[in-house]
C-alpha cells in the first residue's frame, strides 16, 4: 500500500475486501469507532480480488496518491468525457496493467490495459448519462492560457 500512497503502515486499515488509508492510526480509529458512528473511514485504496489489487476511484482522486505509483496518460477532453460516460476507449497507453487517465493533469480514473482492450474502472454510479454537446458548446471552464 505504501508504494501507492503517501502513508505510514499504522494508518492502513482493512475491512472485508477493501483496504483504506485512515487520517489517524488504526489504534485511534478503533477507539473512535467504539464511541462514534463512523460513516466514512479514510480513503479507499483498493479492493482485493483473489491475488489482484483493484485500485479504487477514491485513490485516483486522492491527494495521497503518489505521482510514480501508476503510469499517467493525459487525454483530451473528448476522451476524458468518454471515459466518464464509460464508453469504450481506444487509446495507446504506455504499458499493460493499471493506468491513470488525466485531463490537464487532473486525474479522471483508472483503466486496465489488457493489451487487446481497455477495461474502464470509472464507477458505474458516477457515469455521465446525458448526451454531450459538440466540442465548441461545452467549454464551461476557461483554463489558464486558453483562448476564447
Amino acid at each position: 500500500v505504501c508504494e501507492t500512497v503517501a502513508c505510514s503502515e499504522e494508518k492502513i486499515w482493512k475491512s472485508g475486501d477493501s483496504v483504506y488509508v485512515l487520517p489517524c492510526n488504526s489504534h485511534e480509529f478503533n477507539e473512535l469507532n467504539g464511541i462514534l458512528r463512523i460513516v466514512k473511514a479514510g480513503t479507499q485504496v483498493f479492493n482485493v480480488r483473489g491475488k489482484d489489487h483493484i485500485p479504487s476511484h477514491e485513490l485516483a482522486l486522492s491527494a495521497l496518491l503518489r505521482d510514480d505509483a501508476y503510469p499517467v496518460t493525459d487525454v483530451n477532453i473528448e476522451t476524458a468525457l468518454a471515459s466518464m460516460k464509460r464508453d469504450s476507449l481506444a487509446l495507446s497507453l504506455a504499458g499493460r496493467g493499471w493506468n491513470l487517465l488525466s485531463y490537464r493533469n487532473i486525474p479522471t480514473g483508472f483503466v486496465n490495459n489488457l493489451g487487446t482492450r481497455l477495461n474502464n474502472y470509472f464507477p458505474v454510479d458516477w457515469r455521465i448519462r446525458m448526451s454531450l454537446p459538440g466540442r465548441k458548446d461545452f467549454n464551461i471552464i476557461r483554463w489558464d492560457g486558453e483562448e476564447e
